[in-house]
């Protein structure tokens, strides 16, 4: 068996080295080294260790080990040996554009119920709500994903429950008239549907929301529904939390950016590293991913600029003078104001109370009181 897996490499062109190094590694088979490697993605890695076994090609770079013919034929055999086609490495820089999936035409409301029917029966404690079950729009894009494997982050305006759906509808319905053809279109759940409201900052909506692209993922294959609703419970503990003076707590537009961001870290590790939906929603909770993202605010204090303390005139309060004591009556002048007539009295002074008691003062003359005789 050893010498025909010998010979079946030799004659795709690899050299004595290499597959001396495949041999030593343990692939004693055919079906070993096809069914060791899931994708490319993993294969590419293995190449990269590989070089490492290999005595002549220690010393290249890992790019110039990976574009060299041995890895070429590598590949070809690998490919040749698994009997499939090579997928396309997945870029983790590129994602997809949100609204540029296609939406399989197949999947439809029978198609969702039966999806509610498995969904019910892996997660009985689930309680499903018309304000948390997906509508039909949103169902097929996250189903586009899970089958094709591209994984992109959604805006919360398009993330519709059955509720949020029924409310939109019905507001077109009062405003326009819509022909059939726009009728039968969203009763087959073919055009995308958006929130055409205030989306709202409360935590609640916003865990309504989440809650609702967590359902839509566990009933799509795409991910455990406890992964998906741990990671909203911790995401909705952070929004909400409660900061001293001169702070604030992001505002609904930061949280969003927040949740795309820690969502397109979780996607970057599927497509890059390889990894499950579930393990990569477990290592950014785990690591808390959002405490750099969904962190406190300075709370901004408004102050005037610079050029327009000159311009504001501040306006003091009139201060009344101290009216003077007259024997007169207040009269009234031909302009109606009240003025005051007669001679001014002269204000009493003081006696010495030192001079009046003992008939004596230590000022003398200099005292500031009277000295009555």
């Amino acid at each position: 068996m050893a010498c025909e897996w010998s010979k079946a490499m030799g004659e795709e062109g690899l050299c004595e080295e290499v597959i001396e190094a495949i041999l030593k590694m343990g692939f004693k088979r055919k079906a070993s080294f096809a069914h060791a490697f899931v994708d490319s993605n993993v294969f590419e890695d293995w190449l990269t260790r590989f070089k490492l076994k290999l005595v002549s090609f220690k010393d290249l770079d890992d790019a110039e080990w990976l574009t060299s013919p041995t890895c070429g034929d590598l590949r070809a055999f690998w490919k040749k040996s698994s009997g499939e086609e090579l997928p396309a490495p997945a870029s983790a820089k590129h994602l997809p554009l949100l609204g540029s999936l296609s939406l399989p035409a197949k999947f439809g409301a029978a198609d969702r119920e039966a999806l509610l029917k498995v969904f019910e029966s892996n997660y009985p404690g689930a309680a499903l709500t018309p304000e948390t079950t997906p509508c039909l729009p949103y169902l097929q894009t996250i189903q586009s994903q899970c089958q094709q494997k591209s994984w992109a982050w959604v805006a919360w305006r398009r993330i519709l429950s059955e509720a949020a759906l029924w409310d939109v509808q019905s507001r077109k319905a009062g405003t326009k008239k819509r022909d059939l053809t726009e009728v039968l279109a969203e009763a087959a759940g073919l055009c995308g549907e958006e929130w055409d409201l205030d989306m709202g900052g409360s935590p609640h909506r916003i865990f309504q929301i989440l809650c609702t692209r967590a359902h839509a993922y566990a009933l799509c294959g795409g991910g455990h529904l406890q992964n998906w609703l741990t990671y909203t419970h911790k995401f909705i503990s952070h929004y909400s939390r409660k900061y001293g003076a001169g702070w604030r707590a992001p505002n609904p537009t930061e949280a969003e950016d927040a949740d795309r961001e820690v969502l397109t870290e979780v996607f970057k590790q599927v497509l890059r590293d390889g990894v499950s939906l579930d393990t990569a929603l477990d290592c950014v909770v785990r690591e808390d991913f959002f405490r750099h993202y969904l962190g406190p605010r300075p709370r901004l204090v408004q102050k005037a600029l610079p050029g327009l303390e000159e311009d504001v005139v501040v306006k003091k309060p009139k201060r009344r003078l101290p009216q003077p004591l007259t024997d007169g009556k207040k009269q009234r002048d031909n302009q109606g104001k009240g003025k005051l007539t007669g001679e001014p009295k002269q204000r009493a002074q003081s006696q010495c109370f030192a001079f009046k008691k003992t008939g004596k003062c230590a000022f003398g003359a200099d005292c500031k009181f009277q000295h009555a005789e």
